[in-house]
This record gives structure tokens, C-alpha cells and sequence, in this order.
């Protein structure tokens, strides 16, 4: 999921098929802090 606000972006990950947070979760969630360090 994604929310959009004033200066502000949240991104929630979960695999559905799992039903649950898994590592392809969080390699992805790794990868864009990485993408938004390097842009912020």
C-alpha cells in the first residue's frame, strides 16, 4: 500500500500470498531507502 501526504510518503509492504512480511519484504524495503538516500 501507498500513502501519499504533504511531504510525506508511507509505503507498507506485505506479501499477500504469505499473508505476512517476508524477506523479499524486506530486501525491498532496504532497497528503497537506499533509492531515497540518494535522492533526499
Amino acid at each position: 500500500d501507498v500513502e501519499l501526504g504533504f511531504k510525506r510518503l508511507k509505503i507498507k509492504l506485505k506479501t499477500h500470498e504469505a499473508d505476512a512480511i517476508t524477506e523479499k519484504d524486506f530486501k525491498l524495503a532496504n532497497l528503497i531507502e537506499k533509492l531515497i538516500s540518494l535522492t533526499f
